[in-house]
């Protein structure tokens, strides 16, 4: 009897979860996943084809701006060594041109409508190389040696590369999303290297906008970065194809239809994402800035007003986020490691050469100074000259509320935090309700998870989205929400309560937001901040057998005593109403680039059941910074 208590019990969840994707969406998956797996696919696999895609330019473009050629040369040269860089971090020996398919060689002669999404580890480890960030490290190689073994290289890969994928053979033609990336890399390219249409580039663009065509539907019912990407492919491509294949005009309205509608529905008017992600918020504002550069180059009519202002909001949102010293930001949701369009040489973790672009193209005026590296991509793309004589910042970094997507930011002097509150119109990728990032001087002291893989082991599956890994409150070792599937939570969490950010006598900021989930558990937290001195007071209630606050701290050399813990970072104190059974530094792990991680210190304080007359709990966290 219990076992079909506990049966139903998990039915009503999942259907609960479902139910929030829409009909619509869940009509558009069933019938993609119907095709798949009836075997009616729309397109044949094709034949594979040679030439040169790439001559050299009359004209060497002028750039008297290069803050990395150094840099660029040597991921050239250890690409031709064979040396690959995955997800911006992992040095991959891979071969020059490159294995393709990885470990997945027995499979790719087949349909990639056969393959299954995850039959062979973290298929992304396969896909990244074909996401074709070599195409612009060749290009922009060229461009700042003149030597032409770049260049043969760039032929000789894509080459290779089509004469073992050909289109829709193999696990690279599985995603259309990846096909997308791979679209826009190579013409970005082109344009660096002042290609026109030619017969090899005109049957890349147009075999690949036609497999992005082909399952569109699927894309946009996923309500994130695949319809957005998509959409942007086929309008670029078709722009950049018009005149030369009887399709590039329907693909570029297609596509610019969708980029207005992924823009108004799926970017809130506060600039929030559907993702609830830092990372790939970035993705979605680098595939925006990239379709409007390529508006514009090709001379095509302005979106609407509408697109442009959430291109605005959704630039506004990211750089309340980033650290503009270090251009660091919190690892708040999803991360899978993508980085779209090298244009310089920053670290991954800097969001800055994004925000630089977009400021430029949806501002008119640059984010940061033009002598700094994070604006080489806008020499790289002649965009310095569409910059306005006013240049002062078009943005300021403030405390605010997110509403819509579920964010407060609080800002105090050189201290910041970032915290989540559940304000879920999407899905929800981590279960880190009341979630809190705390940042001082560009670093990082409280900190998020990440991701670490999407295809792993159960326990890190289950870790890395999970309410252990996030600075919040646990209740009985099990997640704020229960997992339905791999990328999905059921009972999605609500704020019960949220109040503005007050400001009080003597500057003290104040916030406070509160949950119950479902199983009737409630968390309330309020922040409050006067000086160097951050105050959470988090009070609890419910039925539950142990709750547990964690924070997740910068890796350093703390020491936990009398119920202080402390470095040379920060000094922590908690206390509490009832009885703290345990208060000690654990273990954690955080991923901050994707398929890596790395141990950081938790500390962890522990209670008990509440009883004898007590109905809720009351554990207050002080966390005194150092004296300016």
């Amino acid at each position: 009897m219990a076992k079909i208590k506990s049966l139903m019990q998990n039915l009503f969840i999942s259907l609960d979860a479902y139910s929030k994707l829409g009909m619509t969406n869940l009509l558009r998956v069933f019938w993609y996943k119907l095709k798949l797996k009836t075997g009616v696919v729309q397109l044949p696999i094709g034949k594979s084809y040679v030439g040169d895609f790439f001559s050299i330019p009359v004209q060497l473009p002028h750039n008297d701006y290069n803050f990395s050629r150094k840099v660029v040369l040597r991921h050239a040269e250890a690409l031709l060594e064979g040396r690959h860089t995955f997800f911006s971090h992992q040095s991959v020996q891979l071969g020059a041109p490159p294995n393709w398919h990885g470990n997945l060689s027995g499979v790719n002669s087949i349909h990639w409508s056969q393959i299954g999404d995850f039959d062979s580890g973290d298929i992304k480890l396969i896909w990244e190389p074909s996401r074709f960030d070599w195409v612009v490290i060749f290009a922009r190689a060229w461009l700042v040696s003149g030597e032409k073994k770049y260049l043969n290289a760039l032929n000789s890969w894509l080459v290779d590369w089509i004469k073992k994928n050909p289109v829709n053979q193999g696990v690279n033609w599985k995603c259309g999303q990846e096909t997308s990336i791979r679209l826009m890399q190579l013409l970005l390219a082109a344009k660096l290297l002042e290609q026109q249409p030619n017969e090899c580039l005109i049957r890349f663009v147009s075999e690949h906008c036609q497999r992005i065509a082909s399952t569109l539907a699927y894309a946009m019912a996923q309500n994130n970065n695949h319809g957005t990407s998509e959409a942007a492919a086929l309008f670029i491509g078709g722009s950049w194809l018009e005149g030369h294949h009887k399709k590039a005009r329907d693909w570029q309205i297609i596509g610019q239809r969708w980029l207005e509608n992924r823009a108004k529905y799926l970017i809130e008017t506060d600039g929030s994402f559907s993702q609830y992600s830092v990372n790939y918020h970035r993705v979605v504002l680098d595939t925006f800035w990239m379709v409007e550069f390529w508006r514009r180059e090709l001379g095509k009519k302005a979106f609407s007003e509408r697109f442009y202002n959430r291109a605005r909001m959704a630039t506004h949102w990211l750089y309340q986020m980033v650290d503009p010293k270090t251009g660091d930001a919190p690892n708040l949701g999803n991360n899978d490691g993508a980085r779209l369009f090298l244009l310089t040489e920053t670290d991954y973790r800097d969001f800055r050469p994004t925000l630089q672009v977009a400021s430029v193209l949806f501002y008119g005026k640059p984010l940061f100074s033009l002598q700094h590296k994070v604006s080489e991509g806008l020499y790289w793309l002649g965009l310095c000259y569409h910059i306005k004589a006013d240049r002062s910042p078009p943005l300021k970094q403030q405390s605010q509320l997110f509403k819509e997507g579920g964010y407060a930011i609080l800002l105090n002097n050189n201290s910041k935090a970032i915290i989540r509150f559940p304000r879920f119109r999407f899905r929800p990728s981590h279960a880190d309700a009341l979630h809190i990032d705390l940042w001082y001087k560009g670093q990082n002291l409280l900190r998020d998870s990440g991701s670490y893989s999407y295809n792993t082991e159960k326990q890190w599956m289950k870790y890395f989205p999970g309410t252990r890994s996030h600075n919040t409150i646990e209740f009985d070792e099990r997640d704020q929400m229960p997992k339905v599937s791999r990328f999905l939570f059921g009972k999605w969490l609500t704020t019960d309560l949220l109040t503005e950010i007050e400001e009080k006598e003597g500057g003290q900021l104040c916030w406070a937001a509160s949950y119950t989930d479902y199983k009737g558990c409630s968390h309330h937290r309020q922040i409050s901040v006067s000086d160097n001195r951050w105050k959470v007071t988090d009070t609890i209630s419910g039925v539950f057998k142990k709750a547990v606050l964690r924070w997740r701290l910068m890796p350093d050399k703390w020491t936990v005593q009398n119920n202080i813990c402390q470095s040379d970072k920060a000094k922590i104190q908690i206390i509490c109403n009832v009885d703290i059974q345990r208060l000690e530094m654990t273990e954690g792990w955080e991923s901050r680039y994707y398929l890596d991680k790395t141990p950081l210190p938790v500390l962890e304080a522990e209670i008990g059941a509440l009883g004898n007359g007590v109905t809720s709990a009351r554990l207050t966290t002080t966390i005194i910074l150092p004296e300016e």
